[in-house]
């Protein structure tokens, strides 16, 4: 088994389980693999980036190569690679709010997500890469589609 000990805020990597875990405010955070089941159950479909668009205007889970969605309830969802600022709010969103979250993934990390309670969407400012900065372009698109319907690419 490799281990890797890191500093508040790095990742720390346990081999061979698919663990990871963040050294927050003095306290390990376990981060897990986001699975490939919604919190209504059953597989999430498979679809390209283009038909996520539409996937996140319903707030359907999928997965889409990198890009992924799902609906979680009272669980602790991975946090990738957000900041402490956005582990916070991701936190209070899907711990603090009584009920069902939707997240949007880029990777590993949630980089967007809608809390039920309240209707509201939060999207990360952070900057990741390229490919995530294009992800989140794709969710501000399907929220514009959710609420005026469809827009043109």
């Amino acid at each position: 088994m490799s281990e890797s000990v890191g500093v508040s805020g790095n990742p720390v990597s346990f081999g061979g389980f698919g663990v990871s875990c963040r050294c927050m405010g003095g306290y390990l955070v376990a981060l897990s693999h986001a699975p490939t089941e919604g919190a209504k159950g059953g597989t999430m479909k498979s679809i390209n980036q283009k038909q996520a668009i539409e996937a996140i205007a319903n707030l359907d889970s999928f997965e889409a190569s990198a890009l992924s969605a799902r609906e979680v309830y009272n669980s602790r969802p991975p946090l990738g690679r957000l900041d402490s600022e956005d582990i916070v709010e991701f936190y209070e969103a899907t711990h603090n709010s009584g009920g069902m979250v939707y997240i949007v993934y880029s990777y590993q990390t949630p980089i967007a997500w809608y809390v039920y309670s309240t209707n509201q969407w939060r999207i990360v400012d952070q900057k990741f890469s390229a490919t995530t900065s294009k992800h989140q372009n794709y969710v501000r698109r399907g929220i514009a589609q959710s609420q005026f319907g469809k827009v043109a690419a």
